[in-house]
């Protein structure tokens, strides 16, 4: 079960990180 908990939150932290970067991404297009 703390195998789970720890693989559910690499992937939340990669799903933010994926986010953040798309994020950042659209700003530079939008203001670059």
């Amino acid at each position: 079960m703390k195998t789970f908990r720890t693989a559910a939150t690499a992937v939340s932290f990669a799903a933010a990180a994926v986010s953040t970067g798309a994020h950042a991404q659209s700003s530079v297009t939008l203001y670059g």
